[in-house]
């Protein structure tokens, strides 16, 4: 180390007043050589000049104690003239050489500030969350300080502190795995908290759908739609909406539903195919085989009258009409198919009018028939002929001939006047007024087939026979008048539809012109049918009309509309009224009357002016008989009917009359 000539001289002047201090206070010069320093030079008293600390306050010293009284700072060195004066320095002055990475940041005294080459070493940790630029002051949330270090010791605080500072800011990548563009990738887009490092990228906690993504995938039934972009949210598959493929669309979720042999679909589309769901198919009708059409995506059956319309177009040679209010209108059709409610203004007679239910069983095919199996249609007429104003409706044809089967035929509007002939299979027959001009003939079934839809009953104010027929098994309500004419001889047989059991009600019958009424019962005796007139009146203008009821056939004489007594008033001579014993009877009171075993018991008008009757009248309480004119006669029997001895009539047994 090079001294100084000053403080060479100094330390001279030192090392002789020790010397001189051990005899003399006088300062002195002595020389080398001169033991006894008689040649020296006495300098008298000495005064230090470093004593006062001005020279090393000159220096850039320190009062020590002012040093030691401020906590930031340190003692690195001593004044050479006083020891009391010290270089004083921070206490980051730490260090007496900075080696690289560190780099000189300062000196105080023989020791220096050293800190990290900030070209190299930009980044430190500023808090928990953030690590910063030192150079320019950028700011990097959420990312750490890292890469190669450089640590440092500085001061703040009042305390020695280690600094550190690294080559770059990075992003914990388990806390921030997702890129903008990963996000992308998989159909989401980046969110949640971000990390943005020093090199310029940014990451992002997770990875969401957007609004628009409201399914998870693996939950649709049948999947979603392959076309459709799904979006990743976790290790969540999200999709816009799942796969359409309702049961209401593709009614069909079996392939044998559609593609066996006996499926009634002709051609169908899948829902995987037509919607490209990922997940499982479903299917849709999109035609069908004969007899079935598309509802919904699923063949059902026709329904009844367009399973008839198909049978007609598919038959033209049948000459077949649908019978709507159209289809009536055609008079070259053979026959009418019923498959609905219809009006029209008149029927044509010469024709077969079929319910759709009885044509499609018994002459269609098994398809119609399931198609029509409930079908129960009305046919209303509203002209006051049956037969067509356009033929010649005025006189009967006895070469014509009407049909109709399982159907109601409605003429409660208008007069139902038949002059052709009429045959009726399981009819039910309603109108104001009927009039048979021709032959007629009422079926209550027909052979090898049943229908509980039609009940064979006849219902009228008023009933007019004026040809031969039969009602075999109808149950007939007249609200007025039944009137049989014009020498023809009608066989009704009561059926078993109104109230339970078969019947005819009638208010008024009429029995004239030498026609015969047959009032016939079933064969089963334990059940007989009931017959309800309240005035029978019987060849009123012609002789020779008869009432005959037999086979298991009761008539009542009792009205059944109010209870009240009934009578019957036989006219002209040759006019009977036979009850058939044992097999039938007429009910008066509580007793069946007569009741000899098989005879047939007639009460027989005498030839004579004046028309006698039998019965209870309805306006006298007494047990009295009536003649029809209204003249009260006095009776034989107890009330129970008439003998043999009443002077107009008599009983006796005549079983030609009663079939025997």
């Amino acid at each position: 180390m090079k001294i100084s000539g000053k403080i060479w001289a100094v330390c001279m002047l030192l090392a002789c007043g020790c010397l001189w201090s051990a005899g003399n206070v006088s300062a002195k010069v002595c020389f080398v050589g001169d033991p006894d320093c008689a040649g020296g030079a006495d300098f008298g008293e000495y005064v230090d000049p470093a004593a006062d600390g001005e020279l090393c306050k000159k220096e850039g010293y320190t009062p020590k104690d002012v040093c030691q009284a401020d906590m930031t700072k340190h003692i690195v060195g001593y004044c050479p003239y006083n020891a009391n004066y010290v270089m004083c320095c921070g206490r980051e002055y730490a260090y007496d050489a900075c080696v690289y990475p560190l780099v000189n940041d300062g000196k105080c005294g023989t020791r220096y500030k050293c800190a990290c080459d900030s070209k190299k070493f930009k980044f430190k940790q500023q808090s928990a969350s953030i690590c910063k630029n030192v150079v320019n002051g950028t700011q990097y949330q959420n990312s750490i300080a890292f890469g190669a270090s450089c640590v440092y010791t500085g001061f703040s605080g009042g305390q020695s502190t280690v600094v550190s500072q690294f080559t770059e800011c990075l992003c914990d990548r388990g806390l921030y795995p997702k890129t903008t563009e990963e996000c992308s990738s998989i159909g989401s887009a980046a969110a949640g908290n971000s990390c943005t490092d020093s090199n310029g990228n940014v990451y992002y906690s997770t990875c969401l759908c957007g609004d628009d993504y409201k399914v998870i995938s693996s939950e649709c039934k049948y999947g979603t739609d392959a076309r459709q972009k799904l979006c990743q949210q976790g290790d969540v598959y999200k999709a816009r909406a799942c796969c359409d493929c309702n049961n209401g669309t593709y009614p069909y979720d079996n392939i044998d539903d559609v593609d066996s042999a006996d499926s009634p679909v002709a051609t169908y589309a899948s829902c995987e195919k037509e919607k490209f769901c990922t997940r499982g198919s479903r299917y849709r009708a999109t035609s069908c085989k004969r007899g079935y059409k598309v509802e919904n995506g699923k063949c059902i059956l026709l329904s009844c009258g367009e399973a008839v319309k198909q049978f007609i177009n598919e038959n033209p040679s049948k000459k077949l009409a649908y019978g709507d209010a159209t289809g009536l209108k055609n008079q070259n059709a053979t026959a009418y198919i019923i498959a609905e409610n219809v009006s029209s203004n008149y029927l044509y007679r010469g024709k077969s009018y079929y319910g759709a239910r009885y044509f499609t069983r018994v002459l269609g095919d098994s398809l119609m028939a399931q198609s029509c199996k409930d079908n129960n249609p009305t046919l209303t007429a509203t002209y006051s002929k049956f037969d067509s104003a356009t033929s010649s409706a005025s006189s009967s044809d006895s070469s014509i001939y009407t049909y109709f089967y399982d159907l109601k035929l409605n003429f409660t509007n208008s007069k139902f006047t038949s002059n052709s002939r009429f045959y009726a299979y399981l009819v039910n027959l309603q109108a104001k007024g009927i009039i048979f001009n021709a032959p007629s003939t009422f079926y209550s079934s027909i052979s090898g087939y049943s229908s509980a839809l039609v009940q064979p009953v006849i219902t009228a104010d008023y009933l007019y026979l004026n040809a031969s027929g039969t009602f075999n098994q109808y149950d007939i309500k007249i609200n007025t008048e039944m009137y049989v004419g014009s020498n023809s001889t009608f066989n009704l047989n009561p059926g078993m539809g109104i109230m339970g059991n078969g019947a005819l009600r009638a208010h008024v019958v009429r029995v004239q012109n030498s026609s015969t009424l047959y009032l016939v019962g079933p064969s089963n005796a334990s059940n007989p049918s009931k017959i309800y007139v309240h005035r029978a009146m019987l060849g009123e203008g012609v002789n020779g009309s008869k009432l005959i009821v037999k086979q298991n056939a009761w008539y009542n004489m009792k009205n059944n509309l109010t209870n009240d007594k009934a009578s019957v008033w036989v006219g002209r001579a040759g006019s009977k009224f036979c009850v058939s014993s044992s097999h039938g009877a007429y009910y008066v009171t509580d007793l069946n009357y007569p009741a000899y075993s098989n005879k047939c018991h007639c009460w027989v008008a005498h030839a004579g002016k004046t028309n006698r009757g039998f019965g209870y009248d309805k306006n006298v309480s007494d047990i009295t008989y009536k003649d029809i004119d209204g003249s009260t006669r006095n009776a034989y029997g107890a009330g129970r009917g008439p003998e043999s001895n009443y002077k107009h009539a008599r009983w006796g047994n005549d079983h030609a009359e009663c079939g025997y």
